[in-house]
């Protein structure tokens, strides 16, 4: 099926999880009770999202760690969410 729209800033996927703004400085992954940020310098023309700050869950799940295989799942989870949210963006990749 693919993304709905849940508000101007989220949307799910039918998969069950969620994408949305996570504020001015970034962008969350939500999948049930377990919250995974990445750090954005908003900007126009787009956001830079910076790939490296995808570390992990966030509190209290932090303690849970993510190989590197599903980190870049997430990641690019959160891309298609952006892609469907029409928001722009660009990766910063390195320093």
């Amino acid at each position: 099926m693919g993304f709905r729209r849940v508000t101007p800033q989220s949307a799910e996927h039918s998969d069950g999880f969620v994408v949305q703004s996570g504020g001015r400085f970034g962008f969350q992954y939500v999948e049930g009770d377990h919250v995974a940020s990445v750090y954005r310098d908003p900007g126009p023309p787009a956001s830079a999202i910076y790939r490296r700050t995808l570390t992990g869950w966030d509190p209290p799940f932090d303690d849970e760690a993510l190989t590197g295989e599903r980190k870049e799942q997430i990641f690019g989870r959160i891309l298609a969410g952006l892609d469907f949210l029409e928001v722009p963006y660009e990766i910063v990749t390195d320093e």
